[in-house]
């Protein structure tokens, strides 16, 4: 691990860049994934998801021993996954509970991102006729999937929930996403559920 002759700005980054040049003008799918040792250090990494598997683009390590971390904590390494990404790509970032950040949406927003976030249940919603309320009370009945389109979060942050209790989600837990554009719905919550399922 300490050896100098191991470096991977000189060995890995280039094998990266070849490798996603195919999907110049494509569509990529993004996990930003987090994993917490000794309940102090968060490792957090952004991969590709592809032929299932999780192909890491870029990753650190924050001190802290919180069970969350904030949007500028791991802003850095969003950034620097997206220095790698090939002109043209439409990246979709997938993000479990824990990057439920108004900030995180915006800066999708700024970069032209898609993206898909599984959020609380006790999150605030508003709903396109007005009406607000929490995101438990959306739930489904079982073996159905909801969709709202056009709800707002988090003050300003415009997107679609959708909300599932079926065949996608674990037996007796409905599970729901945030999701940036209509048309993600829920091919995008079946997705990220696949890929937690595939990352554990």
């Amino acid at each position: 691990m300490h050896n100098p002759q191991i470096n991977q700005a000189l060995f890995y980054r280039p094998l990266l860049q070849q490798f996603l040049q195919e999907w110049s003008g494509e569509e990529l799918v993004l996990v930003i994934d987090p994993s917490m040792f000794w309940d102090t250090y968060y490792l957090i990494e952004v991969c590709v998801a592809w032929g299932g598997r999780f192909i890491t683009l870029a990753q650190t390590v924050i001190e802290d021993g919180s069970s969350t971390v904030g949007f500028e904590q791991y802003r850095p390494v969003l950034e620097a996954a997206q220095s790698l990404l090939p002109p043209g790509s439409k990246p979709t970032l997938l993000a479990d509970r824990g990057f439920e950040h108004g900030e995180l949406m915006r800066w999708h927003r700024q970069q032209q991102w898609s993206w898909v976030i599984r959020s609380k249940s006790s999150l605030q919603i508003t709903l396109g006729n007005g009406k607000q309320q929490p995101l438990r009370e959306l739930f489904p009945p079982q073996d159905q999937v909801y969709l709202f389109p056009d709800i707002t979060v988090l003050g300003d942050v415009q997107c679609n929930l959708g909300t599932a209790n079926c065949g996608c989600t674990p037996v007796g837990f409905p599970d729901h996403c945030l999701s940036s554009h209509l048309f993600l719905g829920f091919k995008s919550l079946r997705l990220l559920l696949l890929t937690k399922n595939v990352k554990s």
